[in-house]
């Protein structure tokens, strides 16, 4: 259920819309929290409520400290990795577009090294005391490598997108050979990709999420692009004559048009078409999953996910190769890894249908996701 509390809550707190009249306090405050978004959110909303604004100072200041840790652990890989410049994607990055950079929530560090071998990065990762943490092979997930080091989370991509479909590897064409700016803050100083750039990373990643589920921070990161970036015209068609050739444009309209009926932000000539009710649906599947999915069972999120991929057989594969230890361990074995899937699939469906009808709720929300894709333009296979 979209809370609209919320929305004005955040369109005062971070876009200057008019002060909400809040009505359940309780509900918005696990609604603020269940979507990571309570650094931002202004004092005022709550001026009633001397526990709330407690919290909300107490969470700034948690988020101050860890930001600033993040900004040294950035500040480290630009050390090891001299003369190459790591290119910091993503929460991180997106700061840069907020009136402070230290109010977005970050829970990781996404990074590039272009013009690095990944396999020699890898290495200076290991001889730098970087504790890799992936459970399975690059084989089987090969677009990342994921690092634990001083209580900080990293991954460095070998790649952005999910590397799929030939317009996916196009978008990393383009990330590979783009130079790279230095950000300085009064917080951070880091390495990432342009503006036009940095657009289609954090549209990339609203795509690599519409799925399996997203938050309101990506799509709040989106609006604050929006305004920084592509409110100058010049800017607006280099970026959407980009997204146009990556399948892009329409998610990006939409992701627009969302923002500027919720938030306020100015509207745009690109997104006036924008169908109203794809965009709530857009809203709707936003709180329904709502921080990285975190608000759908278990067992709906991950059938919707597979039932959405645009490359089912390379998830079947992948998905039995991280069960069946015989296929890690035995090359032979390996192509017969999406049958061992899909028996695990029919194994998990009898013992669900057993248990409870679970498979109702995922057939309706796989057809409001099959509308919803489609009209996002996400729907193309190559």
């Amino acid at each position: 259920m979209i809370n609209y509390e919320l929305l004005n809550t955040i369109k005062y707190s971070v876009f200057k819309g008019d002060c909400p009249e809040i009505e359940d306090a309780p509900a918005l405050l696990k609604d603020i929290k269940r979507h990571a978004v309570m650094p931002l959110i202004s004092e005022e909303v709550f001026k009633d409520d001397i526990d709330a604004v407690a919290q909300i100072k107490k969470a700034r200041s948690a988020n101050l400290y860890n930001f600033i840790k993040h900004s040294n652990a950035i500040k480290e890989l630009n050390r090891i990795f001299y003369p190459y410049k790591p290119v910091i994607l993503k929460g991180f990055s997106a700061g840069r577009y907020y009136s402070e950079i230290a109010l977005r929530t970050v829970g990781d560090i996404d990074f590039m090294l272009p013009g690095l071998d990944f396999d020699k990065a890898v290495s200076i990762m290991a001889d730098n005391g970087y504790e890799c943490t992936d459970t399975v092979s690059d084989e089987i997930s090969p677009r990342h490598k994921s690092y634990d080091k001083g209580n900080v989370h990293f991954e460095m991509h070998r790649y952005f997108s999910r590397n799929e479909t030939e317009k996916d590897k196009a978008l990393d064409k383009i990330l590979a050979s783009t130079q790279p700016v230095k950000i300085t803050t009064k917080n951070a100083e880091f390495y990432t990709f342009p503006n036009i750039e940095n657009g289609l990373v954090l549209i990339e990643h609203i795509k690599h999420h519409i799925i399996s589920g997203m938050g309101l921070r990506q799509i709040i990161d989106w609006a604050v692009y929006v305004q920084n970036v592509l409110d100058d015209e010049t800017k607006e068609t280099e970026f959407l004559k980009l997204a146009k050739e990556l399948g892009l444009e329409n998610l990006a309209v939409y992701a627009t048009r969302l923002c500027e009926i919720y938030f306020g932000i100015k509207e745009h000539e690109f997104s006036k078409d924008a169908n109203d009710d794809t965009v709530l649906t857009l809203l709707e599947e936003i709180f329904e999953s709502g921080n990285f999915g975190r608000s759908r069972d278990k067992l709906t999120s991950k059938a919707v996910t597979f039932l959405e991929s645009e490359n089912i057989f390379a998830r079947l594969k992948k998905g039995g190769m991280c069960r069946w230890k015989f296929a890690q361990n035995h090359k032979w074995a390996r192509p017969f890894a999406p049958f061992y899937q899909i028996g695990f699939i029919i194994v998990y469906t009898v013992k669900s249908l057993i248990s409870g009808n679970k498979f109702k709720g995922v057939r309706q929300i796989r057809s409001k996701h099959d509308i919803l894709i489609s009209e996002l333009g996400l729907r193309e296979k190559e």
